[in-house]
């Protein structure tokens, strides 16, 4: 049984045992260590959501990292998925993102990428976490010095630049939102200026809520798994499409113009048919999870698609799609995975 990693990397409650700055050193310190494997003086990405606990974990996995040898690079607030994007852009050795995802702000927690941009498997976390808990070193800051080296510790202000020329580049280059009426709820979370920006350089309308971050609000009656306030906003602006996102920004959730929620699955029904209508959809196979609506798997099987199960989890739902070659996976929860873009 697992004593730290869960479904999605390591979480708790801030200050709570595994969720503090002395394990957060730890973390940092044998990551570095494990990474030596690929690099004698490994580089790591760290990124971080809205949450008031976020800059100071972030200062001890940085610590951490730096104590044993490691490059450390600051990404600031971005997206989970931003920054499985810059550790393979920037060909750093491992990336982290501390985050909580969609839970409230007294968790916290780690996401750690491999230098490929993807989570850990199973025996990598088992190997890691081993590891970290035998792992008895204080923090003394004082014991290396050049942690707090310009060139060894240092914030690029331009990695959010370079995922969002990446976002763009990943669409169609004619496509636009002209005319396209957009509320976008970004639950005071990790796409709070992001999220808004991509969608005004594509040429909707975008009317932006929740994006005050005061440290404490993430999550708090918005976001992904609180779209009530979005359900009405679409309705009351007759907008065209609401977007609700979750704290680490890794979960979507839509609304119709009608106010209606549109969960994960149903939206990975609609990218199903879109794949399938444009000869994209590789083996005409579809990966979710053991909690499908049979509703869902019935309409797949309509429409020609297979299927395949795969465990509660973003990570699980990725694992069985490299297992099995399909192109297209998700769960309810709004995670959705487009591997053309792994």
């Amino acid at each position: 049984m697992a004593k730290l990693f869960g479904t999605d990397g390591i979480r708790g409650l801030v200050n709570d045992k595994n969720i503090n700055s002395e394990m957060a050193f730890k973390i940092g310190k044998v990551l570095a260590g494990y990474c030596q494997k690929i690099s004698k003086n490994p580089k790591i990405i760290i990124a971080r959501d809205t949450r008031e606990s976020g800059p100071m974990l972030e200062m001890a996995l940085s610590a951490g990292i730096r104590a044993n040898g490691g490059e450390v690079i600051f990404a600031g607030i971005i997206p989970t998925p931003g920054l499985a994007f810059l550790v393979r852009e920037e060909k750093a050795d491992a990336g982290v993102v501390i985050s909580a995802s969609h839970n409230d702000y007294a968790y916290n927690g780690f996401k750690i990428f491999k230098n490929n941009g993807t989570k850990l498997n199973d025996s990598e976390e088992a190997e890691l976490e081993n590891i970290i808990l035998k792992e008895t070193t204080e923090i003394n800051l004082a014991k290396d010095s050049s942690y707090q080296s310009e060139k060894l510790f240092y914030r690029e202000e331009n990695l959010i630049n370079k995922y969002v020329a990446f976002l763009l580049s990943s669409l169609p280059p004619e496509l636009n939102f002209n005319g396209v009426k957009i509320v976008l709820d970004c639950s005071h979370g990790s796409t709070y200026e992001i999220a808004p920006r991509i969608f005004k350089q594509l040429g909707a309308e975008v009317d932006p809520i929740f994006i005050q971050p005061d440290g404490k609000n993430i999550n708090a009656n918005c976001g992904s798994q609180h779209t009530e306030t979005l359900q009405i906003a679409v309705k009351n602006n007759q907008a065209d499409v609401g977007l609700a996102f979750d704290g680490d920004g890794d979960r979507l959730i839509a609304v119709a113009e009608n106010g209606g929620a549109l969960t994960g699955e149903h939206l990975l029904y609609i990218y199903s048919q879109l794949f399938l209508a444009n000869g994209w959809l590789k083996n005409n196979l579809v990966v979710s999870t053991v909690m499908s609506n049979i509703g869902f798997l019935n309409a797949l099987r309509a429409m020609g698609a297979t299927h395949r199960v795969a465990d509660v989890g973003d990570r699980a739902v990725f694992f069985e799609m490299i297992k099995s070659g399909a192109v297209l996976g998700g769960e309810e929860s709004g995670h959705i995975i487009f591997s053309k873009f792994l």
